[in-house]
């Protein structure tokens, strides 16, 4: 990542976008909702619960139960609370930086 990608990277933590944050968790922190890979719960107008898009190794898979979108939605509350503010993410991101030069 260049200098210029850094710069880009710390201040999309920081500022955000409108309708997007950036949280991280510290590696130091273990909950369950860490493991099993990238999710993406979708809030659809036409569907009165949403679905989950999981992304994996393997290839994609959607799951469309209230039960699946409501489990997924515990994690995404697991992990929002041990995840760091803006701020806090753009200071790991800093010092990540230190420790690499």
């Amino acid at each position: 990542m260049g200098t210029s990608s850094v710069a880009i990277t710390k201040n999309q933590i920081s500022n955000g976008r409108p309708k997007v944050s950036v949280r991280l968790v510290p590696a130091t922190v273990s909950t369950r909702a860490l493991f099993g890979g990238a999710f993406h719960i979708m809030d659809l107008r036409d569907d009165a619960h949403g679905l989950v898009y999981l992304e994996g190794r393997e290839g994609s898979q959607y799951l469309q139960t209230l039960d699946a979108v409501d489990r997924y939605a515990a994690m995404f509350a697991e992990l929002s609370e041990v995840a760091l503010d803006g701020d806090g993410s753009a200071q790991l991101v800093d010092e990540a930086i230190a420790r690499l030069r």
